[in-house]
């Protein structure tokens, strides 16, 4: 399971399979989705939301800002089984098993909505960490498959928890610091700062952070906060 905090959106978009991978996106448009396993739908979508972010930098450049990638979340659009799908459709509608979030107040898909067949029937939180919206704070990137997903996910949100980014634990002051995607998807995680902090330590590898989060849980006195999330390019310079 090969993971990348970079992409080289330019040299993708100057690459000569990069027409093929286009033609093949075309493709999906006839791709039956109601017949896929829950595990498959869950790769399926993560890489299809990813191969969008790129597909995207790639033709049309990096978004900006927070406000050009906002955009991002509504424009970028693939067809799928003869749907729409958007990557805020992808992410709240089909793997966050039809819920609102934090930057749009309603479920993406309403009642009778064709797409309601391929969303799961609940959320794991780890999908966030699998999911790349092309910004410097995003997880790292790779390829999932339904025979491994299970294990890849977990992989892929030991590896975010590890990094400075994810995860920062101070014993001395009793602070555990956060990416601000817990605090956009706290409902996913846990309904208190308990289980946020438990969620988070149990998804840990075994190491000397994980320790100190022991340590903090057990005395049950700390404070949770949450780092700025840097929207600026992931793209290879």
């Amino acid at each position: 399971m090969h993971a990348f905090q970079t992409v080289d959106y330019m040299g993708i978009a100057r690459d000569t399979n990069f027409k093929v991978v286009e033609n093949v996106t075309y493709e999906l448009q006839r791709a039956r989705l109601e017949t896929l396993s829950k595990e498959e739908t869950m790769a399926f979508f993560i890489n299809i939301y990813n191969c969008i972010v790129i597909h995207w930098n790639a033709k049309m450049g990096s978004p900006g800002g927070l406000l050009s990638r906002g955009k991002l979340f509504f424009k970028a659009r693939y067809i799928l089984g003869g749907e729409l799908y958007s990557l805020g459709d992808i992410e709240n509608g089909i793997l966050r098993a039809n819920s609102k979030c934090w930057y749009w107040p309603f479920k993406p898909f309403s009642k009778g909505d064709p797409r309601l067949m391929c969303a799961l029937l609940d959320t794991d939180p780890r999908i966030h960490f699998a999911l790349v919206c092309g910004a410097r704070s995003c997880p790292a990137i790779c390829c999932y498959t339904a025979q491994d997903i299970d294990q890849q996910l977990d992989i892929a949100t030991e590896a975010f928890l590890e990094g400075s980014d994810g995860c920062q634990v101070d014993g001395v002051n009793k602070v555990v610091t956060l990416s601000r995607i817990f605090k956009w998807y706290k409902e996913d995680f846990g309904a208190s700062k308990v289980q946020l902090t438990q969620w988070i330590y149990n998804h840990m590898g075994h190491g000397e952070k994980r320790q100190l989060l022991w340590d903090l849980l057990q005395e049950g006195t700390f404070e949770v906060t949450y780092m700025k999330y840097d929207w600026t390019s992931n793209r290879r310079i």
